[in-house]
């Protein structure tokens, strides 16, 4: 064959498939280019997350690596027992005094706890919120597994529980659940010719407080101590200003002749909040021989009155 013939075939061959040959150089010099770039590249980036779980939030402080693991068992063996409604071994897993003071020691209203929260299977994730005093308080988003369930097109419903775990030092971790700390004792008592104040003890949950106090009449007059008629009639003194009490209906403080009542008096104090208490304060103590609680013979009431007066008492 002439080198004149080889040329024509190898040019006609060209004209032919020349857009085919422009691709496959195009894509070889791609290839080319790629496998230098990654030759170059020595260092894989690993991805980055902001989740910490054993970080308090509130303050940056960290759960003892230790106490990490056992954590997060403790809350993984509660919440799996819920999810299968085990009620028994997860009441066990909660302190004594949770028990009493969430719970009213019934294991009844423990079990439809579980269940306006736990009505399908359910998974969690958790976030230290904030500790203090060997206390980790957790914050524990529970919401549907939509795996499991196989719900589509619904609204993802979550649930936020408190839950605190205290470290007592003796190699086991106590969990209490609903926000729940610990009952301390008070034993605060006032006595005058009208009156007899006790305050029992103090329930401690992370957002409150809460007084439990029996008060007595003495007198064969009405006592007032709160009938929402002024302001700041029963309010606990703190450095950061007063704090009155709260709840979803509030019963007056209103005694009769001879009569002893219990009260539960709840203020909003953060568990890890820096205000000190100065005191649990009555700050107006009315003796009153007539007491009808309108407005229209409120002040005539007060004319009459024996004695009105305020009564602070030292509580933690």
């Amino acid at each position: 064959m002439k080198i004149t013939d080889f040329r024509l075939k190898i040019r006609n061959f060209y004209r032919k498939y020349k857009i085919v040959i422009l691709i496959v150089v195009v894509a070889w010099i791609a290839v080319l280019i790629v496998n230098y770039l990654l030759g170059k590249q020595t260092d894989i980036k690993t991805p980055i997350t902001t989740y910490k779980p054993h970080t308090a939030v509130m303050d940056s402080s960290k759960v003892p690596e230790k106490l990490q693991s056992p954590i997060e068992q403790l809350i993984q063996k509660y919440i799996e027992a819920c999810n299968q409604k085990d009620y028994q071994t997860a009441y066990q897993l909660l302190t004594d005094d949770c028990k009493k003071n969430a719970f009213s020691d019934n294991i009844e209203n423990f079990e439809e706890y579980v269940d306006s929260i736990f009505d399908t299977k359910k998974i969690y994730n958790i976030q230290d919120f904030s500790n203090k005093d060997n206390t980790y308080i957790y914050t524990v988003t529970i919401l549907n597994d939509i795996m499991a369930s196989g719900m589509t097109n619904e609204e993802l419903e979550t649930y936020e529980e408190t839950m605190t775990i205290t470290d007592t030092g003796t190699d086991s971790l106590q969990l209490s659940v609903k926000g729940y700390i610990k009952n301390e004792n008070v034993d605060k008592m006032y006595e005058d010719d009208y009156i007899k104040i006790n305050v029992t003890d103090v329930k401690v949950d992370y957002e409150t407080l809460i007084y439990h106090v029996t008060i007595k009449n003495k007198t064969e007059n009405t006592v007032v101590i709160e009938d929402f008629s002024d302001a700041n009639e029963i309010y606990l003194d703190t450095n950061y200003g007063k704090r009155n009490r709260y709840g979803l209906s509030l019963e007056p403080v209103v005694l009769e002749v001879g009569e002893t009542k219990n009260y539960d008096f709840t203020f909003t104090k953060y568990y890890d909040e820096k205000a000190k208490i100065n005191g649990l304060v009555l700050a107006n103590i009315r003796i009153l021989p007539t007491y009808t609680g309108t407005e229209e013979n409120r002040q005539s009431e007060l004319d009459q009155a024996k004695s009105i007066y305020s009564v602070t008492l030292d509580v933690p």
